[in-house]
């Protein structure tokens, strides 16, 4: 999986749409597919709809909120760690130490990331930009 969105975060990178055209794309080329998969697991019992809202949800925030990819990946960090958490105290499953050193081996190096991208913004902010709608200002702009 990890490979498949790098993969898929170097192609969105190299393509020449932008963010929305590239989401519709996307969007219309895979809709149909899943929706007809998604439609004979309904018809088999097996009712599918409504597993993937979560990585729908963050693909949008990309989209609609312009968050970057090294936050979207982040972010994909909390669902898996809220499920193990919620399958440890609720469920009382089985939680080995070897299981605890991952966990935190795992944790430690999303903390290690965090830190090293919060100095590296802290000393290289952002110049805000002002977008206009002509690219070139008119010599009654200046005046």
């Amino acid at each position: 999986m990890a490979f498949l969105f790098l993969v898929y975060s170097v192609t969105k990178k190299q393509a020449p749409l932008n963010t929305l055209y590239g989401m519709t794309l996307e969007t219309a080329v895979l809709f149909p597919p899943a929706l007809i998969y998604l439609i004979v697991l309904q018809v088999q019992g097996v009712g599918a709809f409504g597993h993937g809202d979560v990585c729908t949800i963050c693909y949008l925030l990309v989209v609609v909120f312009r968050i970057p990819i090294t936050l979207l990946g982040i972010l994909q960090y909390i669902f898996p760690s809220v499920m193990f958490i919620v399958g440890v105290i609720i469920y009382n499953e089985a939680f080995s130490t070897s299981k605890l050193i991952g966990f935190c081996i795992i944790w430690a190096a999303v903390a290690l990331y965090l830190g090293d991208e919060f100095v590296y913004y802290k000393n290289h902010p952002k110049p805000a930009t002002i977008q206009t709608p002509r690219e070139t200002d008119s010599e009654f702009d200046s005046v």
